[in-house]
């Protein structure tokens, strides 16, 4: 059991968004300004909250398998994507 413990950090996140996008709905809170595009709340409870809901799928139903394995390439092509657009 102790295999789905990868899950919690992506629960956490998630729990983060939706409070800070249903009910706390602050437009100053510094990660609704960070992450929405618009500075609103509600933007974060569509991709990124569902980014942190499919971590949490795969952590939990899809450990070890190709599905995981395409999810981590394609996580981590997309943290190095500013790295490198900053650079070029």
């Amino acid at each position: 059991w102790s295999w789905r413990l990868n899950a919690l950090v992506p629960f956490v996140v998630w729990t983060r968004l939706f409070y800070k996008g249903a009910i706390l709905r602050d437009t100053n809170d510094p990660d609704v300004q960070n992450i929405s595009l618009s500075s609103s709340p509600h933007d974060l409870l569509f991709g990124p909250a569902w980014s942190a809901a499919v971590m949490i799928w795969i952590g939990i139903y899809s450990f070890m398998t190709e599905e995981a394995a395409v999810i981590a390439a394609v996580s981590f092509g997309d943290g190095l994507a500013p790295l490198i657009g900053t650079k070029y």
